[in-house]
């Protein structure tokens, strides 16, 4: 029987407290950084993007291919989310699911540094780099963590050969319900990622969009799970842009689950802020914070 288990946290965490691992900096102070509506095309006060991401129970941040801007963001969203909310969570798509236990206990300090990336399947220490500040942050504010990928290749195996392609073990590693995304500007997204690389015959195509299918039902289930046994816990889920672009993906999966949760998606952009933001139908997350770089935003 396919099915994605629910882990423990082992990490003990608790409500936030003020560390020395607290940003001393707000990327709200450079005109190059903003957080956008997209839907009306303003910009927000940190006072009025604070008020957003802690007034929700799921906050999701994407990325720009680990770029540090991104992690800084992300590093102040959860600074944001601490203080204002105390108990709250870290989900984490860079760490297999697999990697708990390994996790747990780089935090808690019982695993080295090296151990942890080689064991969690990490390309290395300069790929680490960027996100070095969050598990500070998070190692130093005692937060529970939850490793929600799933193992690495495994994406990638289902998108070139399809579920018949998997052996026993890695079905197992798979959710049962993995419905195939309807959402039209996702799905519009989803073929211009693949067909920008090949040209693609449509069974191709099918079986990936079946790979993101069920790697998107694979991180709601570790979600949906942690929500169900921690329900005074907020969770800030770490992902990339492509699983939380138009709201669809993981954030629709969890909505149909759990029926009136309050989730905010923020699109981390690589680009600088636009001079005078305007309106972008349909948005592509709840917020885009551009970061600064000189990277166009993708959607």
């Amino acid at each position: 029987m396919r099915a994605v288990l629910c882990f423990s946290l082992l990490l003990a965490g608790g409500p936030g407290r003020a560390a020395a691992g607290a940003p001393s900096f707000s990327m709200f102070d450079s005109p190059v950084f903003a957080v956008v509506n997209p839907r009306v095309g303003t910009r927000l006060s940190r006072a009025a993007f604070e008020d957003a991401v802690s007034g929700a129970r799921v906050v999701y941040a994407g990325e720009v291919g680990g770029s540090a801007r991104s992690q800084l963001a992300r590093l102040e969203i959860l600074d944001m989310m601490v203080k204002a909310r105390g108990r709250v969570a870290v989900g984490l798509e860079m760490v297999p699911s697999g990697s708990q236990r390994l996790l747990d206990g780089y935090l808690a300090g019982r695993i080295p540094e090296k151990e942890f990336l080689s064991g969690s399947a990490w390309s290395g220490q300069a790929a680490f780099t960027p996100y070095k500040p969050l598990f500070v942050y998070i190692r130093e504010h005692k937060l529970k963590v939850l490793a929600l990928d799933l193992p690495r290749g495994l994406p990638a195996k289902l998108a070139q050969g399809g579920i018949a392609s998997l052996d026993r073990g890695e079905r197992a590693m798979l959710p049962q319900d993995i419905r195939m995304n309807a959402d039209k500007p996702y799905l519009a997204y989803l073929k211009r990622s693949f067909y920008a690389g090949s040209a693609a015959k449509r069974t191709e195509w099918e079986n990936y969009l079946f790979s993101i299918s069920a790697w998107n039902a694979a991180l709601a289930a570790r979600i949906i799970c942690f929500l169900g046994e921690n329900p005074d816990y907020s969770l800030l889920v770490l992902t990339g842009n492509g699983r939380i672009m138009y709201n669809a993906g993981v954030p629709a999966r969890i909505k149909s689950a759990v029926p009136g949760i309050s989730q905010v998606s923020v699109y981390v952009s690589g680009a600088a802020a636009p001079g005078k933001p305007a309106e972008i139908a349909p948005p592509p997350a709840d917020y885009i914070w551009f970061t600064g770089g000189s990277g166009m935003a993708a959607w």
